[in-house]
């Protein structure tokens, strides 16, 4: 799972949506032990949101972010018009 994780970090193409929470679900225990958010899901909800700005979906990436302290990935999102 981490594995696969780090390859869509790796690859700079927008990860599908659902396939990113759906990362984030499954490594919920893992999170700010064995990965840290703000290298790796942060920066995939940025790229996803810059590439889809006006979805309804961009604030959901917003709240995410803020309720895992990245705010880095945070303000780059309420940046991306959200």
């Amino acid at each position: 799972m981490l594995t696969a994780v780090d390859e869509l970090v790796k690859n700079k193409k927008v990860p599908d949506i659902d396939i990113l929470e759906l990362y984030e679900w499954a490594c919920r225990d893992f999170i700010d032990y064995d990965i840290e958010y703000a290298d790796t899901f942060g920066p995939l909800r940025v790229r996803w949101v810059k590439a889809n700005p006006k979805s309804p979906i961009a604030l959901q990436s917003l709240q995410a972010c803020v309720e895992r302290w990245d705010l880095v990935s945070a303000q780059q999102v309420s940046s991306s018009d959200v």
